[in-house]
């Protein structure tokens, strides 16, 4: 789920209708002055200035990270539903809304979990989430290594996916609510690659 080398393995470049719809407003969404990416860089930055050493730093990245991967489920979940039903979006918008600190708690246990497992070298007693975590497998031999670049590039990649699927959900479906009538999950794969990609050609 998480590794920016296997997490788009399925994706495929192939664009559908509802890509050549959406793949502008996404580019759009990129050149906005608070851009998701300028936004990502911003909130790094400030994580890095207020880590105490470089031990709570790491932590911190990769706590952070785990969170925003976390939270994009609920976002694919969301804009998958809103596609099979758009005429009811905007009450499923204000749904999603309402619900924001049940999600965060959830969101904040389940991260929970998953940083124990991967800080348990890949081991886990038995939790709520053990079966969803092969979702951060990958992540282990990176947090052995202590792979600064490796969470760098995917805290950066993540925060930019979170903050473009904001502003999509909250800046433009509701003047266009039928916007993501078709979406599938494997469009939001090839949306999540794509933005990822731009992140981390930026950051080169």
């Amino acid at each position: 789920m998480l590794s920016p080398h296997k997490i788009f393995k399925t994706s495929t470049t192939k664009k559908t209708a509802i890509l050549q719809r959406l793949l502008p407003v996404i580019h759009e969404i990129a050149e906005l002055t608070d851009s998701p990416f300028s936004m990502a860089i911003e909130s790094f930055d400030i994580l890095e200035k207020s880590a105490n050493d470089e031990n709570d730093f790491f932590s911190c990245l990769l706590e952070d990270t785990v969170f925003s991967s976390l939270y994009l489920t609920f976002y694919e979940t969301l804009f998958v539903v809103i596609g099979e039903n758009t005429k009811l979006s905007i009450p499923m918008m204000e749904k999603f809304s309402e619900n924001a600190e049940e999600r965060e708690q959830l969101i904040n246990i389940q991260t929970f979990n998953h940083i124990r497992y991967i800080e348990n070298n890949g081991a886990c007693p038995g939790c709520i989430s053990c079966e969803n975590h092969h979702d951060v497998k990958d992540l282990v031999s990176y947090y052995n290594k202590r792979n600064f670049d490796f969470f760098i590039k995917l805290y950066i990649g993540m925060k930019t996916i979170q903050t473009t699927f904001e502003k999509l959900l909250y800046n433009i479906l509701p003047k266009h609510p039928n916007m993501l009538e078709g979406i599938t999950s494997q469009d939001i794969l090839t949306i999540r690659q794509i933005i990822f990609n731009e992140a981390e050609n930026n950051l080169q």
